[in-house]
Formats: C-alpha cells, structure tokens, sequence
C-alpha cells in the first residue's frame, strides 16, 4: 500500500458515510473501495455528544485502526491483524455539541502493510 501523502495522491473520495457500524466480511468490498483488502481509509467530520460527561470508545477492526476526537488521538491499533476489540478510550467533555471526529484505518493486503 501507499503511505502518506502517496496514499493521498492515489486515494480517493466516496460518499459520506452515515454509520460507523459498518461490517464486511468474508471478502466483502471495504465500504465503497470496490476492494477487500489493501485498502486505506481516512474518514473526518462531526460527532453531536449529546449531554456532558464520559463518552465511552471501542473499536473492533481488522488491521490498522486509529479515532481522533477533538483533536485527541483515542484509540491508537495500528498493526495488522486478526478481529479484535480495542482497549476502551474515556473522552470527557463539559458541554453537549459537536466535536471534529477524525478515523484512519487500513485493511492490509495478504497480512501486510502498516499504519498510513
């Protein structure tokens, strides 16, 4: 795979995505990639927390996974391997609103490639 700004050069952009529940398996295309695997996503936009207090995050990917909030890197997964939940990450705000959410993640080709 690309690293870098090459993936960015050779990237590129799909419709919004509405659902972070997103699943595929068995050799499924990764969301509109039209590819299984070697495949690298960089996904930004906006996330409404409803109230203040403790946000609770978990990621279950295969490969490369990485969630940015607010600027704070949360979730830091960056090898590739098998189905695995993360670690859970604490994100504590004090008001309700939006905040800037920003996901990397990478589906790797035949157990290789690394974190772009």
């Amino acid at each position: 795979m690309d690293k870098g700004k090459d993936a960015k050069k050779s990237g590129k952009p799909g419709p919004p995505v509405t659902s972070l529940d997103h699943s595929f398996t068995g050799g499924a295309e990764v969301l509109d990639s039209g590819r299984s695997a070697g495949v690298a996503l960089e996904l930004s936009g906006f996330i409404r927390l409803e109230q203040a207090g403790q946000y609770v995050f978990q990621s279950n990917s295969n490969d490369g996974f990485r969630l940015y909030i607010d600027g704070k890197l949360l979730i830091d997964d960056p090898d590739v391997h098998a189905d695995h939940l993360s670690e859970e990450a604490l994100f504590e705000v004090t008001e309700a609103g939006w905040y800037w959410i920003g996901i990397r993640y990478f589906q790797s080709n035949e157990g290789k490639g690394s974190f772009c």
